[in-house]
């Protein structure tokens, strides 16, 4: 019969007269021998690795119990606990790992206090001269401004992925609805690996998404990591999910990775998001290559191409003259805790080339030292006419 360990969640093989634990640290190691100690259970230690008398099932769930109660949610996850000899222990983090997960403690209060914040940055579309959409962004301000890559970083190291993106996506869309514009759409991030059933999982957000004021239509869910994506089918389903409750859905990160670009024809989406890392190197064949070939799978799939990492006005007319107008950078918006379009020109050179690439009348700029509007450039917020899925 298999046994879940219920320190490390791991199935406990064989049927003998021990437990092995084995911790992180040596300084874990002699808390652990202290709990057990003040138990009175009967046990020895030799470096990290603690040897348990548990002669029957009985005892074994005594140990498991006293463990449990004895330490802390991080230092339960920072000891593995087996059956029998040496080669049934369960892997556990090394000394490196054990001080990553230590440093990263400000992640359990920020999410216990609900301490992050939301960040939007805009999407444009220069074949309509507007700002068709923003991305929702997840940050952390404290001592230090935490990223996404940072916090997604922490919630992995601490086994907080599916609490967190669960959180992460009802944030999003309540935050985004206390400065929704008019017709544009919000890009929300999630882990398909976080979405065990798409079901109950998404009941939450479906809900978040019906007291918002924003329409099914509007909210675009961004797959992480689908490079790294492992199971298709599970994540195919996830997908016919959103689309049944009237959902969008976008590849991220297109071309990071080896398998991403391979992902469009398997799961039809909406849109396709190419990576900073292809836009950066247009010149290098092998990228422009997955390009072409990103763009192509993505026209016969009747997705609308998004170019990220757009910083320059020459980046812009370089993406423009491919046939690709939807873009996304800081050229045209760094991330800001307001829905705005924060263009960042840097002077009269760059609206000029910008006023070209859009192929719309140029206008004098601010004042130097003034943040140049929005309105100068028409970036108006507008519903996407471009994807094919988009209602009238």
């Amino acid at each position: 019969m298999k046994r879940v360990c219920p320190i490390c969640s791991g199935e406990t093989r064989g049927e003998g007269s021990v437990l092995l634990a084995r911790a992180a640290h040596s300084h874990l190691a002699s808390r652990v021998d202290r709990v057990l100690q003040n138990a009175g259970i009967k046990h020895t230690r030799r470096d990290s690795i603690v040897t348990i008398t548990a002669p029957n099932s009985s005892a074994r769930g005594h140990v498991a119990k006293v463990l449990l109660m004895g330490l802390s949610p991080v230092e339960r996850k920072l000891v593995q606990l087996g059956g029998g000899h040496l080669a049934h222990l369960f892997g556990g983090p090394d000394v490196d790992q054990y001080a990553r997960i230590v440093e990263t403690e400000w992640f359990d209060r920020a999410l216990a206090e609900d301490e992050f914040s939301i960040y939007f940055q805009p999407i444009v579309d220069l074949k309509a001269n507007r700002t068709f959409a923003y991305e929702s962004l997840i940050r952390l301000e404290g001592d230090r401004l935490h990223n996404g890559a940072d916090i997604v970083e922490a919630a992995t190291m601490r086994g907080q992925v599916l609490e967190f993106d669960s959180y992460a996506r009802i944030k999003a869309v309540q935050t985004a609805a206390k400065q929704q514009l008019p017709n544009t759409q919000l890009f929300v991030n999630f882990f398909p690996s976080a979405v065990y059933d798409p079901g109950p999982c998404m009941e939450s957000m479906i809900a978040a998404v019906g007291q918002s004021g924003y329409r099914p239509q509007d909210i675009v869910f961004e797959i992480l990591e689908c490079d790294q994506i492992t199971n298709v089918e599970h994540t195919r389903n996830i997908c016919q999910f959103f689309r049944r409750q009237g959902f969008r859905y976008a590849l991220d990160d297109l071309g990071a990775g080896t398998n991403g670009v391979d992902m469009i024809e398997m799961l039809q989406p909406d849109y396709v998001k190419i990576d900073k890392s292809i836009i950066w190197n247009l010149s290098q064949p092998v990228q422009r290559s997955l390009l072409d070939r990103a763009v192509a799978l993505a026209a016969r799939a009747g997705a609308a191409v998004i170019a990220e990492g757009i910083e320059t006005p020459q980046m812009a007319t370089a993406v423009k003259n491919l046939g690709i107008h939807m873009m996304q950078g800081y050229f045209f918006g760094k991330p800001n805790p307001v829905m705005r379009d924060e263009l960042n020109l840097a002077g009269a050179a760059d609206l000029k080339t910008l006023a070209q690439v859009m192929q719309i009348p140029q206008e004098s700029p601010e004042p130097a030292g003034e943040p140049t509007s929005s309105s100068q450039l028409e970036l108006v917020p507008v519903s996407s006419a471009s994807s094919r899925r988009t209602p009238s």
